[in-house]
């Protein structure tokens, strides 16, 4: 139960990250979001594997991997997609 309750906290307190990010520029946010996604998904990943014996903790097991993978993605292409803007300079539509 300890690992759940810490799952729950971890997810409570990164789900503000994001807008604390917004005012650090764009590539703050996507940042920010990786890092929740990360987080959340290794808590659940955790949990899951902790408690595998239990019925019903496969889906935990694959939600977890899958969003700490989908967090660091969302951390790599955040740095690219700043370099990408920084190269093409001012938009057209600025």
């Amino acid at each position: 139960m300890r690992g759940l309750n810490a799952d729950i906290a971890l997810g409570t307190g990164t789900a503000a990250v994001p807008a604390v990010a917004a005012t650090s520029g764009i590539p703050a946010v996507p940042r920010a979001r990786g890092a929740w996604a990360g987080t959340a998904g290794l808590g659940r990943l955790i949990v899951g594997v902790l408690r595998r014996g239990m019925a019903g903790q496969w889906p935990v097991i694959a939600d977890g991997a899958v969003s700490a993978l989908a967090g660091g993605s969302f951390i790599a292409r955040a740095g690219e997609e700043a370099d990408d803007a920084s190269r093409d300079g001012p938009s057209a539509t600025s």
